[in-house]
């Protein structure tokens, strides 16, 4: 499915990376629907692409944000 952002603005890359998972996100379940896949499956896909969302929107606990900061750190001895 093709996407038209021409008018799309978005303040950062992290936005940005954040909503292309969205849309690949919804995309692939899409494509899983018409494939006739089962829909346990493809609500996995969807929480996934619904995670982002979350993230830009701010809808994401404080677990999730200390997780992603942390997950990219080695905190050593």
């Amino acid at each position: 499915m093709a996407h038209d952002d021409a008018d799309l603005v978005v303040q950062s890359e992290r936005q940005h990376d954040l909503l292309v998972r969205l849309l690949r996100g919804i995309d692939r379940a899409l494509e899983l629907e018409a494939e006739g896949l089962p829909l346990d499956i493809i609500s996995a896909v969807l929480e996934e692409a619904l995670s982002a969302l979350g993230q830009i929107t701010g809808a994401v606990g404080t677990d999730d944000i200390l997780d992603a900061i942390f997950s990219h750190f080695c905190v050593g001895k």
